[in-house]
């Protein structure tokens, strides 16, 4: 096959000259060589060096930061094998890949500092050899390097679960088809992914069986197992030990030069010795390692050193200096965060720097007490707070809503996915938010239909925006408003005010991070929040004994009291002095879990009464949101308001059997908010009509959504956080094929016209056996689902503004709204009481409607559930999030 060898020729030299531009450090030439290699293989169908040049291509974002980008090319390596069989086929890709879509991402975060790992990569070394292998052989080995490329992705995104299933699938393929050296690559990479998730031990038993019966000295294959048991002797705190290992392992490095690598493990060592006190010592190796690196240009290398750079200067009372380096160091972080296109990916490679923000915090608090300007503190503060959901928002900005009353027909065929928008990549299935790369630049995959935005987000382009650019140029002029913000760090807490003409102010909070979480953990408990709405729960694993036996607290005025004095009083004097005045609070850590209404001062007055309260995620969060044209006001509002749904009589979410009660009091409310809204303005949905399939469809078409309801925050798994609704069952729904439009056989409002109906089911379509009920966070931050246009979304259930704490924010229910397009949100913070919830919903949109302003409806609402209700538990569960007005 002449053409074909001519082809792989051309491919060949096409691949020698990518490698020798990214040798030269010329990434976008490399890029275009490898395309053209790409496009080459395509054509010929010729799939094994298609997924080779996929690899090298990941190899190229992968060097420049882009993490999500390399994972599509190398997800798109394993695709293509899944074109080329062999004659026997004995590799099952097929099997692979299903398993491979396994899983989904979370949310981690580490508590120490981020640890730098020099992973054993799936380089293709030499392509021409490669290729000349039999197929079988050279599918294998393709195959076994594009998992552990895949499985180094999710590990640089700290997640921890699927890089090690990817590498238990690299290492169960290269035993099966006896490929010497990959298990031992491949522990070693298990080993470091032990080490970054703080499983120690078990990173010293892996490393064991590669390094067991190694001679002294160990040969260079194995310098990167090394180099992972000198960090994981530093992670012990044995750094004398560790110490001892570096000496052994930077010659390993140097002999083969691996230049990368050296300055990798130099990097290690200096955060050796920084760890162990020796700052002078780290500074001096950090600075060697930012040398070193100049040739190298490796961009992990450059921000471990600078951020260790800054600490180590830090601590040698060198603030000027440090503060620089900080800044380089979160300049690059947040270069590569940008390039994120998962929530979960993004919002984890962020929460994993957190120690590195606070001590840059910690550094800019002291700079500004020195300048005695607290604006050089908040600055800093800032620009660490809330990035990832800051991107979504801004991501959103530039999606087009889907036209309301439609629905992919994908959603309720028995052929189609219901649970899930269609896309064919690994990734997408496992990601949130902004949709991964995919493969976007192979021609051979391409994506599903979506809307132009949607397809460049799927295709790894996030579409951002300059935060100058969420203003539209109609929007109405920021209101001035007083800021109230807290960053909580280890021994200490900033409390920072920003006053409505600009100036700030701030003090230090002498709590640290742990007595202030216990102390708002111990005013949970004196509130006695446990009673539920109609809702029980039933644990399927035991209760940890710390959860039992826990001592009685102290009264709640005692505790609201000292909180007050703790997080008010030091600032009291530059806050608003009228009761109506906006105050915005943004907190930080435990403080979320927080009613600041419910707080008293000395003379007994609550918080709540002094101040027009709402909340924000960070003060460019809040900047973003006030930057859009309000939708509607209250005298145009056009309302979704649902009423105890019909419930399910239990549900399996998060480690609990639910057991769910009707909501007759929801109902009363629901009913009782239609009517005051009246029905030109309002839609009422109950029991059975309260499904969540018009709720997806006509979502657009509103700008006021009240649901009252169940729900439920996971804190382990926090998109799994829900509110409930009806489910529907095939046989209550009724298809017209005449116009392709879905309808309730008991409520024939809003039909929903099916998009992409098969030709074949245009007659007579077979529909889902249901539709499932449950809305999770999942669902409402996957921008194919949900996109709203609202101007407020009240969740009158329980819980609905828990979920996983971070230092980004609370990750769950509120989140995920803010993120798909919520203006404001009222939301719960404990298991509301269903009596004095109606009382206090009905008093809100009382007053929201008389006046317009959700900040002040809600502080009235709050004094007007108190004449009946004056304990806190029953009427300061709820907070808004967002605009006040």
């Amino acid at each position: 096959m002449p053409e074909l060898d001519s082809t792989r020729q051309r491919l060949l030299a096409l691949a020698q000259q990518g490698k020798a531009a990214l040798t030269n450090h010329e990434p976008d030439r490399a890029r275009a060589a490898y395309q053209e290699a790409l496009h080459l293989a395509q054509r010929q169908n010729d799939y094994l060096a298609a997924a080779a040049v996929h690899n090298l291509l990941g190899e190229v974002h992968e060097g420049a930061g882009r993490y999500q980008d390399a994972l599509g090319q190398y997800e798109a390596a394993a695709q293509a094998l899944s074109r080329e069989r062999t004659g026997r086929d004995t590799v099952a890709v097929d099997e692979t890949l299903a398993r491979l879509r396994a899983g989904e991402k979370g949310f981690a975060g580490n508590t120490g500092l981020p640890v730098s790992a020099d992973l054993q990569r799936g380089e293709v070394d030499d392509l021409a050899a490669l290729l000349r292998l039999p197929k079988a052989r050279a599918k294998a080995e393709l195959m076994v390097l594009s998992i552990i490329n895949i499985g180094n992705m999710y590990l640089q995104q700290s997640q921890y679960d699927l890089a090690e299933a990817r590498y238990f699938e690299a290492l169960r393929l290269a035993r099966q088809h006896r490929l010497p050296e990959r298990p031992q690559q491949l522990l070693t990479n298990l080993a470091w992914s032990a080490i970054k998730s703080g499983h120690l031990e078990l990173a010293d038993s892996r490393l064991d069986s590669v390094l067991a019966a190694v001679a002294s000295p160990a040969p260079l294959a194995l310098r990167r197992a090394m180099l992972a048991l000198a960090v994981n002797l530093r992670e012990q705190q044995r750094y004398a030990a560790a110490l001892a290992h570096f000496e052994q392992t930077l010659p390993l490095y140097r002999a083969a030069q691996d230049e990368r690598g050296y300055c990798r493990a130099l990097t290690a060592l200096a955060a050796t010795h920084a760890l162990a006190g020796e700052f002078e010592k780290a500074r001096d190796r950090y600075r060697a390692a930012l040398a070193a690196n100049q040739s190298v240009q490796d961009q992990e290398t450059e921000w471990q050193a600078h951020g260790g750079l800054a600490i180590c200067l830090h601590h040698l009372a060198e603030l000027e200096p440090a503060l620089q380096h900080y800044d380089r160091y979160l300049t690059i972080v947040e270069q590569i965060g940008g390039n994120f296109a998962t929530d979960q990916g993004k919002t984890s490679f962020l929460e994993n720097q957190d120690k590195m923000f606070e001590d840059y915090a910690r550094a800019a608090c002291q700079w500004a007490q020195q300048r005695g300007d607290w604006g050089l503190a908040r600055a800093a503060i800032e620009r660490v707070r809330g990035r990832a959901l800051q991107s979504l928002q801004r991501a959103r900005l530039h999606v087009p809503p889907r036209p309301a009353g439609r629905l992919p027909a994908a959603y309720v065929l028995r052929s189609g996915e219901p649970a899930a928008w269609p896309n064919q990549s690994m990734m997408v299935q496992m990601a949130v938010g902004v949709a991964s790369p995919a493969v976007g630049e192979a021609e051979d995959f391409p994506l599903q239909e979506l809307p132009p935005e949607l397809q460049k987000m799927a295709a790894g382009v996030p579409a951002r925006a300059q935060e100058s650019d969420s203003a539209a140029a109609d929007s109405p002029a920021r209101p001035a408003l007083t800021f109230l913000e807290y960053y909580v760090m280890a021994e200490q807490t900033v409390i920072l005010v920003r006053r409505a003409n600009g100036e700030i102010r701030g003090a230090i909070a002498p709590v640290h991070a742990d007595s202030l979480a216990a102390l708002v953990q111990e005013y949970a408990q004196a509130l006695a929040v446990q009673a539920a709405r109609g809702l029980s729960f039933e644990r399927q694993v035991v209760p940890s004994a710390s959860a039992q036996n826990t001592p009685r607290p102290r009264e709640e005025r005692v505790i609201a009291q000292q909180l007050h004095r703790l997080l008010i009083a030091p600032m009291r004097e530059f806050l608003p002095a009228e009761t109506h005045a906006a105050l915005v609070i943004v907190p930080h850590r435990a403080l979320w879990s927080l009613p600041f209404a419910a707080l008293r001062d000395e003379h007994g007055r609550y918080f709540s009464d002094q101040h027009v309260l709402s909340y924000a995620a960070s003060f460019a969060s809040w900047q973003i949101l006030a930057g859009q044209p309000r939708p509607a006001d209250q005298h145009n509002v056009r309302a979704w308001v649902v009423g105890n749904p019909r419930l399910p009589a239990a549900a399996e979410a998060c480690g609990f059997v639910l057991r769910m009660q009707p909501l007759p009091g929801a109902q009363q409310e629901a009913e009782a908010i239609a009517k005051l809204l009246g029905n030109k303005r309002s839609r009422l949905f109950t029991g059975s009509q309260a499904d969540r399939l018009r709720l997806e469809a006509w979502h657009a078409d509103y700008t006021l959504f009240h649901f009252a309801t169940h729900g439920f925050a996971c804190a382990d798994d926090p998109l799994s956080s829900f509110i409930v609704l009806s489910q529907l069952e095939a046989g209550e729904m009724a298809f017209d094929s005449a116009n392709a439009r879905l309808a309730l056989r008991d409520d024939d409002r809003l039909a929903i016209t099916l998009e992409n109906l098969p030709a074949a089911e245009a007659q007579h379509p077979e529909l889902v056996p249901s539709y499932p009920g449950l809305l999770s966070a999942r669902t409402i931050i996957n921008p194919a689902r949900f996109n709203f246009k609202a101007d407020l979304v009240t969740l009158s259930a329980c819980q609905t503004g828990l979920g996983k704490l971070l230092s980004e924010g609370m990750i769950g229910l509120s989140r995920a709204l803010l993120a798909a397009g919520a203006r404001s949100l009222l939301v719960s913070l404990w298991r509301v009481d269903d009596e004095a919830t109606k009382e206090l919903m009905i008093a809100f949109y009382r007053e929201y409607l008389r006046h317009g302003n959700k900040g002040l409806a809600l502080q009235q609402a709050m004094q007007h559930t108190r004449q009946r209700h004056p304990e806190p538990k029953y009427w300061a569960a709820f907070t808004l999030l967002g605009m006040v007005e």
